[in-house]
């Protein structure tokens, strides 16, 4: 059996009993506040066990790409040239290029350690972001079960075990939401640039920054880009690795078409190695039978675009709360173009508000925040893999079976994200007084007798800092 059978023999058992507390707690709250923050710590110390001794791979599977890309540069070689692999844009070479700076083992450990501290960080930073303040016991029975489950699913673990940046790039998403509902817009933008290196899930996130008063973050977003592109210019040898920075996005544009191409490591086809952990709707038409690619591309760019203009006219209409709002963004940003399943780490937010919500809830609202809730789970708990392995086992003498497995099965992910923002859309069909009471709650130190006034009628649009006319 092999070291990552073996990890999965242990691990899930301890990731369903999680997900079980969790949701144990979301229906019947059974568990008092010294139960469930022992239930908690305990889920997290074998998270943190296993993060270290069994998740551990010394250099990493995706992070040797980064850290050699950074010696490449540091050295004088392009990266791009050098390895066809490396797809990341100019602004994370200044990351990589710190990777770089010891032997990829060692560098590898550091990241290991700061992965495992922005994962536990994660729930908190998207309660605060959706909720405000944080008080003991929200803290106790909503964000400790939550962390401990989220902390041991399979976007985390894969994030950790691969080294990729996924953990990361969620972490500086929802600390630029946090900063910006806080007043702190140039620091939102900061974050923002910082968040580049993921360019295909900070891009879709910028439709939040696109109503009034963002004018500073968006200041502090394009200067912040500046100066890390003046800043990788001035790093050693780069002219001499890659001439200009023209020269090197096309180097990159290169590999990105040669990774996708048919048949290679990120393409969505079945001839594909790593088809199965793909997420986003051109894996979704292709499952659903469409063959042509042109037709794909078309498909996928119409229908991103189309939910991308929703949501954009959605929120400068402000016609949902921010909270469900902001949720829906994060998981359009899943769906947009070219994502895996460790990019799930940027559903924190989503998760965290139908849990929430479903505790908070009553009536139709709490069981559309339940359904919600329900349908994200199989992007954290379900391997990709095994849902492969189990479609490709159905016989041949069985075509409809077969093709409606591959339809609905095999991009179940998708489909999941899907549901989850028809939830949403479902669940803020009504006003809420709860999505009043948490404006309020925002918004305490600016409370009047006006405000207290609109929150005892549900009926009436006040909404959070980030959607406020």
């Amino acid at each position: 059996m092999s070291q990552s059978m073996r990890l999965y023999v242990v691990y899930y058992p301890v990731m369903i009993a999680a997900l079980v507390y969790c949701l144990v707690n979301l229906r019947m709250q059974w568990f008092s506040s010294k139960a469930s923050l022992a239930f908690s710590l305990a889920f997290v110390g074998y998270f943190l066990a296993t993060s270290f001794l069994f998740n551990y791979h010394p250099e990493g599977f995706d992070f040797t790409i980064f850290h050699n890309a950074g010696m490449n540069l540091i050295e004088g070689r392009n990266p791009y040239e050098f390895d066809g692999r490396m797809v990341s844009p100019l602004t994370s070479l200044l990351l990589f290029a710190g990777f770089a700076l010891t032997d990829v083992n060692t560098s590898f450990a550091i990241w290991t350690g700061v992965n495992v501290i922005m994962a536990l960080l994660l729930i908190p930073m998207a309660w605060w972001c959706l909720f405000g303040r944080i008080d003991t016991k929200s803290l106790i029975k909503e964000i400790a079960p939550l962390t401990a489950f989220f902390v041991l699913s399979f976007p985390i673990l894969w994030t950790i075990g691969l080294g990729q940046l996924a953990i990361y790039e969620a972490f500086l998403l929802i600390m630029a939401f946090v900063l910006r509902d806080h007043g702190a817009q140039l620091g939102a933008g900061i974050s923002l640039a910082l968040a580049t290196v993921k360019p295909q899930t900070v891009i879709p996130c910028l439709l939040d920054f696109l109503r009034r008063n963002n004018l500073t973050t968006w200041v502090g977003f394009c200067l912040s880009l500046v100066v890390l592109l003046i800043t990788v210019r001035l790093l050693p040898h780069f002219f001499e690795a890659m001439g200009n920075e023209f020269e090197a996005m096309r180097d990159e544009m290169r590999n990105i078409a040669t990774m996708g191409a048919p048949g290679n490591t990120n393409d969505y086809s079945f001839e594909a190695p790593f088809y199965h952990t793909i997420i986003g709707l051109n894996y979704l038409f292709y499952c659903l039978g469409f063959r042509d690619r042109t037709l794909i591309l078309i498909l996928s760019i119409g229908s991103t675009f189309a939910i991308g203009a929703y949501l954009l006219v959605s929120g400068r209409q402000k016609r949902w709360p921010f909270e469900a709002h902001l949720s829906m963004i994060c998981i359009y940003a899943l769906l947009f173009f070219y994502h895996r399943f460790y990019d799930a780490t940027i559903l924190a937010i989503p998760l965290t508000y139908s849990y929430v919500m479903a505790l908070r809830s009553t009536g139709s609202q709490r069981t559309m925040h339940f359904l919600m809730f329900i349908a994200l789970l199989p992007v954290f708990v379900i391997h990709p893999k095994a849902m492969a392995l189990f479609v490709s086992g159905i016989p041949d003498s069985m075509p409809l079976v077969k093709r409606l497995g591959e339809a609905f099965l095999l991009p179940y992910a998708t489909w999941s994200a899907l549901f989850a923002m028809v939830f949403i859309w479902l669940g803020c069909r009504q006003p809420s007084r709860i999505h009043t009471e948490i404006a309020l709650r925002k918004r305490e130190p600016f409370r009047t007798a006006k405000t207290t006034e609109i929150a005892a009628n549900p009926g009436k649009k006040i909404y959070s800092p980030g959607g406020m006319p």
